[in-house]
């Protein structure tokens, strides 16, 4: 794995823009309104007046028939896309449960082992749905910290949540093939073998956290706006674009 563990940032400034949480009723002006917030070099957010571009490549339904997908069906797809992906959706909550796990792993780990602790290391999912960790590290203390963290099922388990919704929301962003184009993360080379050498798990945990004390006592750990920028962050700095549209 070979993610750049030099992109972690600890006590990252938060932003203190709110969670956005929408529903289908009046989703369209919501979302792009969101979008059109993000950071314009990594989202390229559009009006709410230019409408979505058509998936344009046929598709097979049967043996024969070929049908083109509609302005409608577009627009469905990818407003369920971009509200997993940025609002809030199944990844963020899975990231929100991992980090939880995380801070438990690191709390354990500062006392039994502080330097170990501080070092600037990261993690990720490798293509097995193993964690494997990166950075400055000797051989033994990767094999202390990849042994102690696989040890943790739930973290395992919410992080490769995390890679799965990624993987599957990105595919759905470029369209019903996942082959298609996109302006937003579905423009990245991501898949399944590169993932762990694109998003360190820690970074995004640390620039993605709550600074707020009210949401971080109801176990609300990270901020929706931070976890957002934080992935971008990764995805700029460590993966290809070639599904730009």
């Amino acid at each position: 794995m070979k993610v750049n563990t030099n992109q972690v940032v600890l006590g990252a400034s938060p932003a203190d823009n709110s969670p956005a949480q929408i529903t289908k009723s009046g989703s369209e002006a919501a979302l792009s309104k969101t979008l059109s917030t993000l950071e314009p070099d990594v989202y390229h957010g559009t009006s709410t007046k230019e409408p979505p571009v058509t998936y344009e490549r046929p598709f097979n339904i049967g043996e024969s028939v070929q049908q083109v997908e509609t302005v409608e069906q577009t627009m469905d797809r990818v407003f369920e896309a971009s509200s997993e992906l940025y609002m809030g959706g199944n990844m963020f909550r899975a990231a929100d449960a991992m980090t939880a796990e995380y801070d438990n792993f690191m709390s354990e780990l500062s006392k039994t082992n502080p330097e170990l602790a501080a070092k600037n290391w990261g993690f990720s999912v490798d293509p097995d749905g193993k964690i494997a960790v990166s950075g400055q590290l000797s051989e033994k203390e990767a094999q202390l910290l990849t042994d102690k963290l696989n040890g943790n099922e739930e973290l395992v388990q919410y992080a490769n949540d995390v890679k799965e919704s990624f993987l599957k929301y990105t595919a759905l962003e470029r369209g019903p093939e996942g082959n298609g184009t996109s302006k937003y993360w579905g423009k990245y080379d991501v898949n399944n073998d590169n993932f762990g050498d694109v998003i360190n798990m820690r970074a995004v945990i640390e620039l993605g956290r709550n600074q707020d004390p009210e949401n971080i006592k109801t176990g609300d750990h990270l901020h929706t706006y931070n976890f957002v920028e934080g992935m971008a962050a990764q995805l700029q700095s460590n993966a290809e674009v070639k599904y730009s549209a």
